[in-house]
């Protein structure tokens, strides 16, 4: 079974706060900068409530890794809630990963 701390989301390289424990602000920063970011997931990712959990975690990790290998703008990133601190804002390190990997192909900043 998937761990709850191994589960990705797809989140952008500017918007600094966690789509795990701060949703609100994470919404509305995606929102007001046009990304529409849960609205491109659900076209490419299919999940479905006759999967189960685990099923619907493999194609939410699929789709976001094949949204990022496909990122010509190259703003999307995977994230875990690890990579938040206690009040659900990126951490220094792993903001300084995605700057790393902004000329790159990883699609992991947890690498």
């Amino acid at each position: 079974m998937n761990d709850e701390k191994n589960v990705c989301l797809l989140t952008t390289i500017d918007n600094p706060f966690s789509p795990f424990t701060n949703w609100i602000k994470w919404l509305t920063y995606d929102k007001d900068a046009g990304y529409n970011t849960c609205e491109y997931l659900a076209r490419i990712c299919p999940i479905s409530v006759s999967l189960t959990d685990e099923e619907n975690y493999v194609n939410i990790d699929a789709a976001v890794d094949d949204i990022i290998l496909n990122d010509f703008r190259n703003i999307y990133r995977k994230v875990r809630e690890s990579d938040y601190d206690s009040n659900g804002i990126i951490k220094k390190e792993v903001k300084e990963k995605f700057n790393l990997y902004t000329n790159g192909n990883s699609t992991d900043a947890t690498d």
